[in-house]
């Protein structure tokens, strides 16, 4: 999803949330996550609305905030009541389940993605992505493997370089890192970036 934003906002495309969440409880979720949180200039939660999703409700208050038309706005839900919303707002949705064995009918009139690295900009007539390698999304951070061992090069994405800094003395202090080391402990390390990022 921080590819995905972050690709919207670098090309102007105005954002907004819309959640049943309540606005202390969004608020605390986005502590850590600022930098991600400041491409969304219009936050609609579930008490600033009266009725909740599949109500249309709180995505047509972010289409005006937002100053567009409902028909020009693009949802992307994980949700079946956020699907309803979003049609029922009238506008496009892609919907990207967090559910298993939803049924066929549940994603009508939607467009249906196993995952947002599926999701292409270009067929909703917005900017193409420029970072894909012949056609493949690259790892973030990126992982080349030499031989015996490998090489790690790459950015935390994290407002304050946590994850990167947590991985001290081996990798160390914040921001771009390379270094060397046996690629059983690379992959160790692999792991708990990926849970380090999964649970901020």
């Amino acid at each position: 999803a921080r590819r995905l934003v972050q690709h919207l906002a670098n090309h102007g495309v105005k954002l907004g949330i819309v959640t049943s969440t309540p606005t202390e409880t969004l608020d605390r979720k986005l502590a850590c996550k600022q930098q991600l949180a400041a491409n969304f200039p219009v936050i609609v939660t579930g008490d600033t609305v009266k009725v909740g999703k599949p109500s249309p409700e709180g995505y047509l208050e972010a289409a005006r905030l937002l100053d567009s038309k409902p028909e020009e706005c693009l949802v992307f839900e994980d949700a079946p009541v956020g699907f309803k919303a979003g049609l029922a707002a009238g506008m496009q949705v892609v919907a990207v389940p967090s559910l298993p064995g939803l049924s066929p009918e549940t994603f009508e009139g939607c467009t249906k993605l196993a995952s947002l690295l599926d999701f292409d900009p270009e067929a909703f007539g917005l900017p193409p992505f420029q970072d894909t390698i012949e056609g493949v999304v690259p790892m973030q951070p990126e992982w080349n493997i030499k031989h015996a061992s490998m090489e790690w090069t790459g950015h935390c994405q994290c407002d304050e370089g946590c994850t990167l800094r947590h991985l001290d003395p081996l990798l160390g202090g914040q921001g771009q890192h390379s270094t060397m080391v046996s690629r059983k402990e690379v992959f160790r390390q692999a792991d708990r970036l990926t849970d380090q990022h999964t649970d901020r």
